[in-house]
């Protein structure tokens, strides 16, 4: 934390906003690892802590990883990109990553941001989110129906339109469509 707090003055983004965020998340951190632990001592093998999101897991990861242990992480939104409010920032992201083996990204520009804002020895790959291309024809059940379910926030930046327009082009087949999220 202290390493930290000297980071955001160096910065100039030190504000009480800042130093709460901070303290909030080593607290966050702190607590899942102390449950993590637990879980970790009952297991006798090498494991991968992975983690969807690049945050508080991953640090609360690094106080627990052992020799032979690896840490993974996705980034892809929240978690990434800094915002252009006044004195937002992401915390202790570098410190965070330190351990971390892997950082997954949705996305070449994903990627490319990380490494332009952020610094760790942590191998970077992309791996798309969805399934690749296939023929439809394959996955068409018997009866001629299918049953289709979507989960995210109903934002525009989640692209849900593009589901739409796809389900426009199919005539051939039932399609009951279901999306849950908020927004």
């Amino acid at each position: 934390l202290y390493k930290e707090i000297r980071t955001l003055i160096s910065k100039k983004k030190i504000s009480a906003y800042t130093i709460k965020r901070a303290v909030r998340f080593c607290m966050r951190s702190f607590h899942l690892a102390d449950y993590l632990k637990k879980v970790r001592d009952g297991i006798n093998d090498d494991v991968i802590l992975y983690s969807y999101w690049n945050d508080v897991s991953v640090f609360a990861f690094s106080h627990i990883k052992r020799e032979g242990d690896k840490i993974l992480s996705r980034a892809h939104r929240t978690d990434l990109y800094l915002r252009k409010e006044k004195n937002y920032y992401l915390p202790l992201k570098e410190i965070s990553n330190i351990k971390t083996d892997m950082i997954v990204f949705i996305s070449k520009e994903g990627k490319e941001y990380f490494e332009n804002h952020y610094k760790t020895d942590a191998k970077k790959e992309v791996y798309y989110l969805g399934v690749k291309e296939q023929q439809p024809d394959e996955y068409i059940p018997k009866d001629n129906e299918i049953s289709l379910i979507s989960f995210s926030y109903a934002v525009s930046v989640k692209r849900i339109d593009r589901i739409i327009e796809a389900l426009e082009k199919i005539d051939s087949i039932k399609i009951n469509w279901v999306h849950i999220g908020d927004g």
